[in-house]
């Protein structure tokens, strides 16, 4: 039997130690503290039973894992051996800054890679099959060396009457 989706419970992904460290952010003070594991609602923690004290006091708590940002809210508390209590978070709000590029206008400087960008291939196969058309002995033997001389004096033609 299936259950629907929103029915489901979620479930806890363990961190290992060496992955845990994290900072939790009470009132303006960073604290030091390990995450012991993570779900799509929260995370759980390990901080000093002083530090734990605290946290449920507190109006605004942060915690900065892995280069996130999140606004939390202690939701339990547990303590195994009266020296460290494991604290359970509930996400609210995600504060976690994004850099994104932003260009105005157009820049006179190209922004592409010869070696990877197709267009520049393209423009490199354009200008040598317009070199070797152009080519007296080739371009006469073609018959485009009129048509090319034609449409080269109109585009100077064209320059010179826009410039007057």
């Amino acid at each position: 039997m299936t259950r629907p989706h929103d029915v489901r419970s979620s479930f806890r992904c363990t961190i290992a130690p060496e992955d845990s460290a994290a900072v939790v952010k009470i009132s303006g003070k960073k604290f030091n503290c390990s995450v012991v594991n993570t779900s799509r609602d929260g995370f759980g923690i390990r901080v000093p039973c002083k530090l734990a004290k605290q946290l449920k006091k507190a109006k605004r708590v942060e915690l900065v894992f892995r280069n996130e940002r999140w606004q939390v809210k202690p939701v339990s508390e547990f303590s195994e051996d009266g020296k460290t209590a494991s604290v359970g978070l509930v996400r609210i709000v995600e504060l976690t800054k994004i850099n994104l590029h932003q260009s105005i206008g157009f820049s006179s400087v190209p922004k592409f890679s010869p070696g990877t960008d197709p267009s520049f291939l393209v423009a490199l196969v354009v200008a040598f099959l317009l070199t070797c058309v152009c080519l007296p002995g080739i371009g006469t033997h073609l018959g485009t060396a009129p048509k090319i001389r034609d449409g080269v004096s109109y585009l100077m033609r064209t320059v010179a009457e826009t410039m007057n």
